[in-house]
């Protein structure tokens, strides 16, 4: 699941064969950090975050979901 990065890049990495889905295709644009984590856990899907929050949240929470953080400075959506 992919938050606060582009939907484009979700659907650029579905045409290279990995399975891939915007928090925007869930129609959660507006959920909660936990509404998030939740369906991540649930679905075993890993998610792939500019927000910092998701990864000080796994490292207080080990048994959940794989979090990527990524850390570059001024991207655009």
């Amino acid at each position: 699941m992919w938050t606060q990065l582009p939907s484009a890049l979700a659907r650029w990495l579905t045409t290279k064969g990995h399975e891939a889905e915007h928090v925007a295709d869930r129609q959660m644009a507006t959920a909660s950090d936990k509404a998030i984590w939740d369906v991540a856990l649930q679905s075993h899907a890993a998610i792939l975050t500019k927000d910092e929050d998701f990864a000080q949240r796994k490292i207080l929470i080990e048994d959940g979901p794989v979090v990527i953080w990524i850390r570059l400075r001024n991207t655009r959506r």
